[in-house]
């Protein structure tokens, strides 16, 4: 799913293609020789041995993102498949890491189609087109009565 969701600007393959060096459920046909940011990444999937078998990417159609932050969660979805990570037993598991997140001032972000949703314990909020570099910040502001959410999309460059 990397080799689809991802994009990379060293070989021209655009977000949402497959790479042209993917070879479908054998893998890269370059791998020795693979770009750089290939050979850099690796999704939470890989690095956390406490993911379950059915999160792996090619069968949940979820890329989770490994941030330096554990707070931050970002889930890229294969558009191809809109509605995986609305599917058990990613849904809940995901509903439960926002609420988790947000208690710690973190988030938990769906892309799909290059549309963002910031994920919340009992709802989410649609926050549109998100780019690469654009850093969502959410934060809680006390009110009478409770706590409101105040979420900004920083663009990058801006």
């Amino acid at each position: 799913m990397c080799c689809k969701l991802l994009g990379i600007a060293e070989i021209e393959k655009p977000v949402n293609t497959w790479c042209p060096h993917c070879a479908r459920g054998a893998g890269c046909k370059i791998y020795e020789e693979r770009p750089k940011a290939c050979r850099a990444f690796a999704c939470r999937w890989l690095l956390d041995p406490g993911m379950a078998k059915e999160w792996r990417p090619d069968r949940s159609k979820l890329v989770v993102i490994a941030d330096e932050d554990p707070d931050q969660m970002l889930v890229l979805v294969d558009p191809g498949t809109p509605d995986a990570w609305r599917r058990e037993p990613y849904h809940s598991l995901l509903r439960k890491r926002a609420a988790q997140a947000l208690r710690a001032g973190g988030s938990v972000i769906v892309v799909v189609n290059g549309k963002a949703t910031l994920l919340l314990a009992n709802g989410e909020q649609f926050l549109g087109a998100v780019d690469s570099g654009d850093k969502v910040v959410v934060t809680q502001v006390p009110e009478p009565g409770g706590v409101r959410l105040d979420v900004k999309v920083l663009r990058q460059g801006r």
